[in-house]
């Protein structure tokens, strides 16, 4: 009897110690699957838009940029500690008819092994045609910026029938400065045509000079002068258009509700410009005072659906701060439809705001890449470069 208690009792502790262990199991993989749930639906959701194979295939909405291989390698050479981040972004905007070989890549990026063309560098800096070696160069060149396009939207195929126009801002230079490097970038993330005006004459900056081809002086001025338009071009996700060109397109065709420039001329001018452009826009926005905000993913036209996100939240009232209470102006679907947008440059149609405080991104790669994106007019350090001490 007392043998074959001592059996049951050791048989019952086992028992009870297995039970133990199991549950304890149980409890630990529901807390990791609270823990990990949402990569896990993102990895399915990505699992069902795509066949996951040895080789990915993307074959997304044509409504999104299509990534080349080396494109989607720049992504994943951002951090690769951010693989949940960039699976969000894969399954929101990744298209491409190409094959993308994941293994090799993850494999490549996780090796840190990155030809010449595949790292950052330093900045360069053009002075009177010439390349210049100074300290001030502090901006960095990184790869895969100059093929980046806005994801969320369409219109990188069809910019060519979007359009931003604007006056040019009637403060002095620094109030021209921040209102043409915000448009810079909004154009940009819209992957509409930023159509640059003539020159006018600009408040404070009426010294009579010359230009590369010019025979006689003038005091006017105007966007090439401050930005390298040669530089901005070869980005592929932005697109420019001199405005003797959109009125030639679509000024004199009628393509502007059928209201014709003044003169029916491509050679419009002055004040008689500025009135023809806001009386056949679109839209004029009043920007003045507020900040934009973009989504992660194209088609997310409500910013409380946006916000969801604690993290997207806490990053959102910490950019705003106390212009949320002004309203926050949100992409929506009728500034992404909208066939010609016009800024006129004054009242509250002035966006006097640094661009990097007045475009917020849902998507943090979209944030960082648009603050480095707008390199500094060259002709800022040009200029002291010149002064002997």
């Amino acid at each position: 009897v007392a043998e074959f208690v001592t059996t049951e009792l050791a048989a019952m502790k086992l028992q009870h110690g297995v039970l133990l262990t199991f549950l304890l199991f149980v409890l630990a993989s529901f807390f990791f699957f609270i823990q990990h749930e949402s990569f896990y639906r993102e990895l399915h959701i990505l699992s069902q838009r795509f066949p996951m194979e040895s080789t990915l295939h993307l074959q997304g909405s044509k409504l999104a940029p299509k990534y080349t291989k080396e494109r989607y390698q720049n992504i994943l050479n951002i951090d690769m500690s951010t693989f949940k981040s960039n699976l969000r972004f894969i399954s929101n905007h990744l298209s491409t008819d190409s094959e993308v070989d994941i293994t090799s890549l993850i494999r490549s990026s996780s090796s840190g092994d990155k030809s010449d063309e595949q790292k950052e560098r330093r900045g360069t800096l053009t002075c009177n045609g010439k390349q210049v070696d100074s300290e001030v160069i502090y901006w960095k060149i990184v790869p895969g910026d100059s093929t980046y396009e806005s994801p969320i939207t369409p219109h990188h195929g069809e910019h060519h029938d979007r359009y931003i126009t604007f006056e040019y801002d009637g403060g002095g230079w620094n109030n021209v400065r921040m209102s043409l490097e915000s448009l810079i970038v909004v154009a940009h993330a819209m992957g509409r045509t930023l159509v640059v005006p003539p020159q006018q004459h600009l408040y404070l900056l009426g010294k009579p000079h010359k230009d590369k081809d010019d025979k006689e002086e003038h005091d006017e001025m105007g966007f090439a002068d401050f930005f390298d338009v040669a530089l901005l071009e070869s980005h592929r996700g932005f697109h420019v258009l001199h405005m003797e060109d959109f009125l030639r397109r679509e000024g004199v065709t009628g393509g502007l509700h059928g209201r014709l420039p003044p003169g029916n001329s491509s050679d419009a001018w002055g004040d008689a410009l500025w009135r023809y452009l806001s009386q056949v826009a679109d839209a004029k926005p009043e920007w003045s005072g507020r900040f934009i905000a973009f989504p992660a993913a194209p088609g997310d036209f409500n910013v409380s659906s946006m916000l969801r996100d604690s993290a997207v939240r806490a990053r959102y009232e910490a950019f705003g701060g106390d212009r949320i209470a002004r309203g926050t102006i949100c992409y929506d679907e009728q500034l992404q439809r909208a066939h010609h947008i016009h800024f006129p440059g004054f009242q509250k149609h002035r966006i006097l705001q640094h661009h990097y405080a007045f475009a917020f991104f849902a998507d943090p790669a979209m944030q960082s890449f648009y603050r480095r994106y707008l390199e500094p007019p060259h002709i800022l350090h040009c200029c002291p470069l010149s002064i002997s001490y």
